[in-house]
Parts: structure tokens; sequence; C-alpha cells
């Protein structure tokens, strides 16, 4: 897939948001270009999520729309 949307609905941990398997395939699908769409807020207490968004700012990559 050159392009892959993300889209992050929950605002309360779940399951999926928390498995660091299902992160690692949704992060590695996109051949050109990940679109992550959500609330941050949401994926801040999960650990590997913070670094994804560490990483996604220090890169400058980060978009807000309010």
């Amino acid at each position: 897939h050159a392009v892959v949307y993300l889209v992050i609905t929950r605002t309360t941990r779940s399951s999926f948001l928390d498995c660091p398997k299902r992160l690692c395939v949704a992060l590695s699908r996109a051949k050109r270009k990940l679109i992550i769409i959500g609330d941050s807020r949401a994926l801040v207490g999960l650990k590997n999520w913070t670094v994804v968004l560490q990483n996604i700012r220090k890169l400058n990559r980060i978009n807000v729309i309010k």
C-alpha cells in the first residue's frame, strides 16, 4: 500500500491500541506515506505510542488540526 490511513477513534484504552504487534503491522504497511488521524491525547499513556509520537514530533511531521 502506497498510502495508509490509520484512524484512531478510541478515547479510552483498548487492547488493540496497547498491542505492540498490531502497532508494528499498522506502521509497517505504508510504503510511501502513513497518515494517522485521531486524538494524540488518547495515545499518550501507551508506552509504544508515546515513542511513536515523540519521533513524529522530533521530525516535525505532526499537523494539528483544530
